[in-house]
């Protein structure tokens, strides 16, 4: 983590126009109303954008920098914000982003949403319009979690380790990603190259999910992993790590299985080794 400290102010126009920001019917529905929060954070981690808190405050490592409200030099414009700050705590390739609510304040509001995130390119005077390239909405409820997941471990499995994560809802969830470390103070490899769907999006029931890990594991190593949710805004949920000791594969692993009539009886115990081991491995399966 760097923390860019300047010894003098960056300017940031901010705001949302021409495009309007829409509340909870979404975007082309209603506009936020005059006098609606809108919040300018920084996302200090450069890890995505963090959902708030239950009173409004941005969470783990995004820091606030400014707060205003729609109708705030934006005019004749419904559902428009135009504000300016002076800061020195942000520069270049940093990563800001708008959190807008529907309402006028954080005990009457229900909803929120978020622009994309923006980098930082100057120093000196730095123009964020986060509805530049299309409006969004406040369409996340308050206090909702775009996954609500209920369980993850990592399994040692001989020559691999099993990841196991269940939800009980994902109704904003994009999909996954995992990562993998040797020190729980953070992952140094994403073990997926492309995002794992969510499988649930929408639904109020949840999932199991499995991965097997088998990608350069060292025996005598501690792996420890997050999972990482992505929802439908582009707000990113770490979870973890939890870890799990590899000791190696074992000295004897059965590779395949044949069978035929001539193998009788003496074949069956084998078979039940085989069938338990592929239950170990678990399946997907939607929960209610």
């Amino acid at each position: 983590l760097v923390t860019v400290t300047l010894a003098y102010a960056v300017s940031v126009n901010w705001g949302a126009s021409p495009n309007p920001i829409y509340d909870q019917t979404g975007v082309g529905g209603t506009v936020l109303a005059n006098g609606d929060i809108v919040q300018l954070i920084w996302d200090q981690g450069g890890d995505g954008i963090d959902p708030p808190d239950s009173v409004g405050n941005p969470t783990d490592d995004d820091q606030l920098l400014a707060t205003s409200a729609i109708g705030v030099g934006s005019g004749f414009f419904p559902g428009t914000v135009v504000a300016n700050i002076n800061t020195n705590v942000i520069g270049v390739g940093n990563q800001i982003y708008v959190r807008a609510w529907n309402a006028n304040s954080f005990a009457g509001a229900t909803h929120y949403g978020n622009s994309p995130l923006a980098i930082v390119d100057s120093n000196f005077a730095f123009t964020f319009d986060a509805t530049a390239a299309g409006s969004f909405a406040t369409t996340l409820s308050k206090g909702q979690l775009a996954v609500t997941l209920t369980s993850f471990e990592a399994i040692y499995q001989g020559d691999r380790i099993l990841l196991i994560w269940e939800t009980a809802s994902e109704l904003d969830n994009r999909g996954f990603n995992l990562y993998r470390g040797t020190s729980p103070d953070g992952w140094d490899r994403q073990l997926n190259t492309a995002l794992i769907p969510s499988q649930s999006q929408g639904n109020p029931g949840g999932f199991v999910y499995t991965w097997l890990d088998d990608v350069d594991l060292v025996p005598g190593t501690s792996y420890y992993y997050w999972l990482q949710d992505l929802d439908t805004s582009g707000a990113l949920t770490m979870h973890g790590p939890v870890s799990v000791d590899y000791t190696g594969p074992t000295a004897v692993t059965l590779s395949g299985l044949q069978a035929s009539p001539a193998a009788g009886a003496a074949a069956l115990p084998w078979l039940w080794i085989v069938l338990a081991a592929g239950a170990a491995l678990g399946t997907s399966r939607m929960r209610r």
